[in-house]
């Protein structure tokens, strides 16, 4: 085997997330929508963070929620189209692709069904769901609803969930109706608290579910759009024995692409 081709193999199954193609599928990058950017300087620096960082794809995915937020789906679309543009005039090498973080509320399955809401990349596939911060409702009814819509839930930053955290266990009912699950990578660092860590860290080990870890970006200074130092956390956490490529590569491309997640990557 050549020295060089040796050297980027082992590069590879070290750190695989250092030379591939990252996707940041949950990052609250479009300005003036919800609780991120105010302005276009402020989303263009986090972009150049991103991009320094080895993201090559953000979904751009302001809240929505009902009384507090409530982004159109054309101003999320016109706002990313917007944003690609300012990107190629400043040559920042990313792409942002449409999408949102909802949290539940009545009328979300109709809204997804009829387009009004956005799913990720709007390929009509993924929906970023967001639970309340204190518990973990019945949402039974809910998950009937989108399987039968032929949408899948990804459940946002569950590690954050005080419940979550009390017993990781309660999102077993969740995983098994066909739930996902995205982390938060600076949870991984201790951003959040020691029990969001503890939790991140049980839920990427024990449920196969977890298949996303995300930056959950809100501005380019208190939470910027960043992976690759937690990333080395996780790497370090679990003796290479977890497959970091396929939590910012491979899942969340075929999440963009609409397209049945492979288990096993």
């Amino acid at each position: 085997m050549p020295v060089a081709f040796f050297c980027v193999y082992i590069v590879a199954r070290l750190f695989p997330w250092g030379i591939f193609r990252m996707i940041d599928l949950h990052c609250h990058i479009l300005p003036g929508l919800d609780d991120g950017p105010k302005t276009w300087e402020e989303s263009l620096q986090m972009a150049r963070i991103a991009c320094e960082d080895g993201i090559t794809t953000i979904v751009a995915t302001p809240h929505f929620w009902p009384q507090k937020y409530e982004p159109t789906k054309k101003q999320i679309l016109d706002k990313t189209s917007e944003f690609n543009r300012l990107l190629t005039e400043e040559k920042i090498d990313v792409k942002v692709l449409p999408g949102a973080s909802i949290h539940l509320h009545e009328g979300l399955v109709e809204g997804l069904r009829s387009g009004e809401l956005m799913t990720l990349n709007d390929t009509g596939k993924y929906v970023l769901l967001e639970l309340p911060h204190q518990s973990v409702p019945n949402i039974t009814s809910l998950l009937f609803r989108l399987e039968l819509a032929r949408i899948k839930p990804i459940i946002a930053r569950p590690e954050r969930n005080r419940e979550v955290q009390k017993s990781p266990s309660v999102l077993e009912g969740l995983c098994r109706r066909g739930c996902l699950l995205q982390t938060t990578a600076s949870s991984f660092l201790g951003t959040f608290g020691d029990k969001a860590k503890l939790c991140a860290r049980t839920l990427l080990w024990e449920k196969e579910a977890m298949l996303f870890v995300a930056t959950d970006a809100h501005s380019a200074r208190k939470r910027p759009p960043k992976f690759s130092t937690a990333l080395k956390r996780i790497e370090n956490m679990f003796f290479f024995r977890i497959d970091t490529k396929a939590l910012v590569t491979d899942n969340p491309l075929s999440v963009i692409e609409g397209k049945e997640i492979k288990r096993g990557k």
